[in-house]
């Protein structure tokens, strides 16, 4: 085992070409969850984030990457890829608020108008639709539908680690 000091962080892969990076606080445009789409690299989720945290351990396991976090109290979280498709698990051994931090773009893209996210509630998981607009402070033409996208983020109560 390596004693790591700074930012600890973890890349976790799927077989379609997305990725799930995070460290302790976000750093980089290249931090956050990624999918490919329409051989396209796009950034869903900036960071995903428990209420008043500190990253004190990363382990990385076969199939999954484990933090252990110090808040109000200490607690594990887990992340892994659901192969071939463009999802992941995040499971945590405790109750707490968590922060999504959606961001959605191509990967190289640093417009900021004409992002729009509509948020829905469906048999107990949350719907984000994002859809990415051309807009005339930062393009040549207005509301031009560039791509748009689902994201469905469901909760269950908290698991027990094994």
């Amino acid at each position: 085992m390596r004693q790591l000091n700074g930012q600890i962080g973890f890349l976790l892969g799927n077989r379609r070409g997305g990725y799930l990076s995070l460290s302790g606080r976000p750093a980089s445009r290249y931090l956050g969850f990624f999918v490919r789409k329409n051989n396209k690299m796009l950034r869903v989720l900036e960071n995903i984030e428990p209420d008043h945290y500190d990253v004190m351990k990363v382990v990385q396991k076969f199939w999954c990457v484990e933090r252990q976090c110090q808040g109000t109290t200490m607690f594990r979280e887990r992340y892994f890829p659901v192969q071939d498709t463009d999802a992941f698990v995040y499971e945590s051994d405790a109750v707490q608020w968590l922060s999504l931090h959606f961001d959605v773009k191509e990967s190289y893209d640093s417009r900021q108008y004409g992002r729009s996210y509509e948020v829905t509630e469906e048999d107990g998981a949350l719907l984000v639709h994002f859809t990415k607009k051309t807009d005339p402070r930062e393009d040549a033409s207005s509301d031009v539908q560039e791509f748009s996208l689902w994201c469905a983020v469901a909760a269950k109560a908290p698991s027990e680690f094994k």
